[in-house]
This record gives structure tokens, sequence and C-alpha cells, in this order.
């Protein structure tokens, strides 16, 4: 068997890595997640704070690449960090079994959890990086991102099915089994996943280069404000449908069914156009479309207007799977071949803004969740104003992300004002023409790839 032979191999693993892993991350995650905290006696400030403890768990990253370097081996790290760290969600069901409820008890396992979980995520970045060809990334992590949404839709059909049947206790109990089933078969499929030649050397230095470099200083600056809005208002989006809107868990599992529907359906479509116009690209459009939505939908939601988060399932799909695509490949692009510490480093300083987020929105979400007002027919929570300022907040971030230097980069104004050009030029359009065609079409030429200046 040849390199390619065992990079394609490779490559297909990980794709059945990805589907099993999301078995177990779904419920560590969103309304399972928030409602586990709430079983234990979270209030708002600790669901800041839970919210916010994978970001600070990521510092942890920064001591990742020393000893992988030491080590010469990924694979090994990072399935041992990737098992302990899942297996660890073992201890709630016990927890939960003895009716043992106590939020320093959760907290201490869920950032154990999410500590070892860290520091195998930057090893195994590090690992698909030498993996996966740099002009292959889009189109494999859209269609990987596209799988890993299949089963994230059984899941979560099965969990919140599962939790509304069931009484609390019983229902996480068994949710968090078939979680830790998934965890093994994950296991199974990474130790079988092909590591290539470790290339990112020189980690020691890396770590001051990265903080030289101007270029990826820049993407910090975005990176880091980014996660700040993030983490800020993010736990008290399923908080508001569970404690205000009184929602079922099998109707918020319905909506998330429909976001990741939706989701697999650009996953692809985004990987095809970020190849061409850049991932900063679409990363820009995804920020507009994600912070337009929470501005207009959230802030408009209550019992009588749940109908609305049906559009905001469908949008959400859309503007997130491209988020999720982009914020995963954009750091390599960035980062090139010092990507085992660039990334320590990306992950370390976002960690630390998203804590600080987390933190800051606890604090304000236990002060405004005490009051409400109305705005003529509409009422509204304090906690709702968490969403109108985080909405206002990541259409500010764009002017960061506008300064970050990429290979390929078609801004919007650009990719708009040549889309009207080319389709009015067409007297008879047909429907393909609703695709951005004017930059697939097996990239003609160079002229439609605009570099940054």
């Amino acid at each position: 068997m040849d390199d390619w032979e065992y990079v394609r191999s490779g490559m297909k693993m990980s794709i059945y890595e990805g589907i099993s892993a999301t078995i177990f991350t779904v419920i560590t995650q969103g309304v399972f997640l928030t409602g586990l905290a709430l079983v234990f006696g979270a209030d708002e400030f600790y669901i800041g704070v839970i919210g916010s403890i994978p970001l600070l768990s990521q510092m942890f990253q920064l001591i990742t690449p020393s000893i992988v370097r030491r080590i010469g081996k990924r694979k090994q790290f990072t399935l041992i960090n990737s098992l302990v760290s899942r297996l660890s969600w073992g201890i709630f069901i016990f927890f939960l079994m003895f009716n043992f409820k106590n939020i320093w008890a959760f907290l201490a396992v869920y950032i154990f959890s999410q500590i070892t979980g860290a520091i195998a995520g930057n090893s195994w970045l590090s690992w698909m990086r030498d993996l996966v060809p740099e002009e292959k990334r889009g189109v494999y992590f859209g269609s990987r991102n596209f799988y890993i949404s299949i089963a994230s839709i059984a899941m979560t059909l099965i969990a919140t099915k599962l939790l509304d049947i069931f009484k609390k206790n019983t229902g996480f109990e068994i949710v968090i089994m078939i979680g830790l089933v998934g965890a093994v078969i994950a296991a199974r499929f990474l130790n079988k996943q092909y590591e290539p030649p470790f290339t990112t050397s020189r980690a020691a230095v890396d770590f001051k280069s990265a903080f030289k470099d101007m270029n990826f200083k820049r993407l910090l600056y975005f990176s880091t404000f980014w996660n700040f809005i993030i983490l800020f208002a993010a736990p008290f989006f399923p908080l508001y449908m569970i404690k205000y809107l009184k929602l079922s868990y099998s109707f918020m599992g319905i909506l998330a069914i429909t976001s990741s529907i939706t989701a697999m359906a650009f996953y692809k479509i985004w990987g095809k156009i970020s190849d061409v116009v850049g991932h900063k690209s679409i990363q820009e459009w995804a920020i507009y479309l994600v912070g337009i939505n929470v501005i207009v939908i959230w802030l408009a939601l209550n019992p009588s207007t749940v109908y609305l988060l049906w559009i905001d399932a469908i949008v959400s799909g859309i503007g997130w799977s491209a988020l999720n695509l982009t914020f995963m490949t954009l750091p390599f692009e960035v980062s090139g071949v010092n990507s085992g510490s660039y990334l320590a480093v990306y992950s370390t300083l976002n960690g630390l803004s998203g804590f600080a987020g987390g933190i800051a929105g606890g604090i304000a979400a236990k002060y405004l969740s005490t009051f409400s007002f109305d705005i003529g027919q509409f009422h509204i929570h304090g906690i709702q104003l968490f969403f109108l300022f985080t909405g206002i907040m990541r259409l500010l971030s764009i002017p960061l992300l506008h300064r970050v230097r990429v290979r390929r980069y078609i801004p919007v104004r650009k990719y708009i004002f040549s889309s009207v050009v080319f389709l009015s030029r067409r007297a008879n359009l047909r429907a393909r023409f609703a695709y951005p065609i004017v930059l697939l079409k097996k990239r003609r030429s160079k002229s439609r790839v605009y570099p940054k200046k």
C-alpha cells in the first residue's frame, strides 16, 4: 500500500471516528448539558460558568506540542486523553443513581473531562493537518461534518425522546450510557487511523514565533473577541428555552434536528465554495447571517412566538455550518507549517477569552433574570438583552476579520457586485443561477479571486 492509500484510509477512518464520537458529544452540549446542570442545581451564574469551562480548558493545550514532540506519536497521546475525557462522564451515572446532586461535584467531573479532551483536541488537529492534503481540506471537512450531522440527528432524536419518557435521573442515566458506547467505538476507529510523519517541529521556538507573526496576531484579535461575545450569551439560549419558554426536550430536539439537516445540506456547498473563494470569505458571510438572525429572532421570542424558532433553526444551520467549517480550517491557512504550537496558542487565548465571556455573562444573567419589561405587545425578559447584545457584537467583529490576510478572499461587497453583474447579463435566468455558480464554474479565471491587499 503506497502513501496515498494510507492517507485515504486514514481520512476514511477519521469520518467513522467522527460519527461515533458524535454519539457522545451530543450529550455534552446544548440543551442536554443545560438540562443536566439544572438537575444538579445550577442557576444562571453556574450555567455561564459551565458554558465557559470548555474554553478555559483549552489553555492546557499549550503543553501539548512539547509533550507530543517528546513522545513522537500523536495517535497514542490523542487516543488515551480522548478516551479518559469521555469515559469520565460515567461518574455522572453513579451520581444520578444515588441521587447525589451537588453542583461542585458536577463541576469537578466536567472540568476534568474538558481538560483532558482539550489536550487530545490539539494533538488531533495537528494530526489531521498532516493527514489531509491542503487542497482537499474544504471538501473533506465539509463531507466529514455532513456525516457527523447525520449521527447528531439520530442521537438527538433518541436522547430527547428518552428524556421526555423517563424521569430526569433515569433519562440522563440512559442517555449518558449510550454516549459512552459511542465513545468506545470512536476510540477503536481512532486507533485504526493512519498517522503520517510528524512534520510540526521546533515547538518551543514556534510559541515565540506565533506572537511575532503579525498576521497570526490579527487572527487572534478577531477570534478572541468572537469567543468572548459568543460565550457571553451562548449558554443562555437553551436555558431560555427550558426555563422561560417551558419547551419539551422532544420539541427542542426536533429544532436541533432541523438545524442539523439544514447544516448537512450546506456543509458540502460551503466546502466547495470555500476552496474557491477562501475560508475567510465564507466566515464573513456567515457572521452577517448569524448576527442578524439573533437580533431579529431572539429579541422577539416569547411563548406566543415560538414558531420563530423554526426560522432560527434553519438560518442557524446555514450560518453555523459555514462557521464550524471555517473556524477549523482558517487557523491552518494562517499558521502554515507551525500548526502544532500556533494552534495551541490560538486555542489557549481563545479559551481564556471565552471563559472570561462566560463568567461575565453568568454574572450579568444572574442580575438580568430578576426583571422583565414590556415593549408594546412584546414581553421582554431581561436575559433576552443578552441576545440583542451578542447579535450586535457579532456584526462588530467583522472589521477585525477583515484585517486577517489569506491567500484567497473575496469581500462580500465584491461577491454581491460580481454576482449581480453576472446574472444581469443573462436574459433567461435558470434556477441553477441561484447557486453561487459565478465562483464555482471550474475556476475558469484567476481574476475571480481577489487577494487581500
